[in-house]
């Protein structure tokens, strides 16, 4: 069932990925295929630079995004290796990038039925030094159309048009997070619990490590 719903998913981004004719300023709902070339396709970080605001800490930092665009710039690694990654229910996938056999890189991508999710993993001397989530967020869950509206005494079905774009960034030190910047503003409170999405995040990353070394 999950493999079902993984070829779903990719069949469902592919026609929303190859029609650019959509305009999505207009308030009715949008149909799959008038979607518009990008609409919502997560990209993974290539050749860039994290020139976000730094709070005040840009040497704390400065390593740890160097290492970021170094990493995203490189395009013949050792090895990629992808596995299914049971991330969600939907199911997803992950990528392993090595280069001289080393981990260097982790791309995951997984599906629920109210968002898209790609996160990606850096490391820097073996240890996790980076982690950039990148989320659309539906405004409903794909299969919620104007009868389930109804029932639910609501005034909005699944409209692709409105899916919210989510950041965060996470920065590590010695497997400790530092500090973190969401592009939620009410997210961005210096007083944010970060043990607690240290945990979560190096959670997730263990279940990675082990299933990387998975045949």
């Amino acid at each position: 069932m999950r493999i079902i719903n993984i070829i779903f998913f990719s069949l469902f981004f592919y026609s929303c990925s190859n029609n650019n004719t959509a305009n999505l300023s207009d308030k009715e709902t949008v149909s799959l295929d008038s979607l518009p070339h990008n609409s919502l396709e997560i990209k993974e970080s290539k050749n860039e630079e994290d020139t976000l605001p730094d709070d005040g800490r840009p040497e704390r930092l400065k390593l740890i995004r160097e290492n970021f665009k170094k990493l995203n710039s490189i395009s013949n690694w050792t090895k990629v290796e992808e596995k299914f990654y049971d991330a969600s229910i939907e199911g997803g996938t992950a990528k392993f990038y090595y280069q001289n056999k080393q981990l260097q890189k982790i791309i995951t991508v997984s599906y629920g039925e109210s968002y898209r999710n790609l996160i990606e993993y850096y490391l820097l001397n073996g240890q996790l030094s980076f982690v950039f989530e990148k989320t659309y967020k539906y405004n409903r869950p794909f299969n919620y159309d104007s009868t389930a509206m109804k029932e639910n005494n609501d005034t909005e079905v699944f409209d692709l048009s409105k899916a919210t774009l989510i950041e965060v960034r996470n920065y590590f030190e010695n497997s400790k997070l530092i500090h973190q910047i969401s592009s939620l503003k009410e997210e961005e409170s210096k007083d944010k619990n970060l043990s607690s999405e240290q945990k979560r995040i190096l959670e997730e990353y263990a279940k990675l490590l082990t299933l990387s070394k998975e045949p």
